[in-house]
């Protein structure tokens, strides 16, 4: 039971406020008699008050934080108009954020308006076939499994070996997932899951300084304001719990 309690007194403030007030909401409009749960119709006044109170004062936290975090300004993130492939900024340290979707092998490759494409047209034109044969190899290397209809989970991350340097490590995101007749498409939550692997796979590995596109948008369906400010609030919360990144370049076209 301590350890239950010490695991909710965890929780943000604005959800033990609305899972209180869930609660009292809820014993104001109900009665325990024995085993028997009734409704009556008079409604305890007091307890609904406090419940409604406290959902108030609960969701008005939710929304001073979530505003807080995405009008903050963080001077490590910046937006930056221009073409991922016409910047001459790599060093060792930094890294190339591309998308890719959750099979990992797509007409992207081929297609130089994609930002992975237009990377690899440029960077690594004749390694094409070595690319789909070597990030199958790394992603056997990690142990990430494919489901039973060949893809791999959102926001799956790997990096590349150096032989794909230039000279920032490049690494892959799955952003989107690809459905029969319905096409691609992305989600606030697959966003924020490719973000947070982004931060653990390049916890050890001295990179300081990412290079990204607007994942989401584009082939995800996202509008651009909408990827954004997604990307803003995940980076914001990751810079906050893990140090090792200095330096994000969000490049929008």
């Amino acid at each position: 039971m301590k350890d239950y309690i010490s695991k909710l007194t965890e929780l943000p403030v604005h959800v033990i406020s609305i899972l209180l007030g869930s609660v009292f909401v809820i014993g104001s409009l109900i009665k325990i008699s024995g085993k028997s749960v009734i409704f009556p119709t008079d409604v305890n006044i007091l307890l609904l008050i406090i419940g409604v109170s406290l959902l108030i004062i609960g969701f008005v936290f939710y929304l001073g934080t979530f505003l807080f975090i995405r009008k903050k300004k963080n001077p490590r993130i910046k937006i930056i108009k221009g073409n991922l492939t016409e910047f001459n900024e790599f060093s060792k340290n930094s890294a190339v954020v591309l998308p890719v979707n959750t099979s990992f092998i797509d007409d992207c490759v081929n297609d130089k308006k994609s930002a992975l494409g237009s990377f690899l047209d440029k960077n690594h034109p004749n390694k094409l076939e070595e690319f789909v044969i070597d990030t199958k190899i790394e992603l056997d290397n990690l142990n990430h499994k494919k489901d039973e209809k060949g893809n791999y989970k959102p926001g799956t991350t790997i990096i590349l070996s150096s032989k794909y340097d230039c000279p920032a490590k490049c690494i892959l995101t799955a952003t989107t997932i690809k459905k029969e007749k319905t096409g691609f498409y992305s989600s606030p939550e697959i966003i924020m899951e490719c973000i947070k692997e982004i931060f653990e796979e390049t916890a050890d590995k001295r990179i300081d300084t990412l290079f990204l596109p607007v994942i989401g948008s584009g082939h995800g369906g996202l509008e651009i304001k909408q990827a954004i400010d997604l990307l803003i609030i995940g980076f914001n919360f990751w810079l906050s719990k893990k140090h090792h990144i200095k330096n994000i370049n969000i490049i929008k076209k």
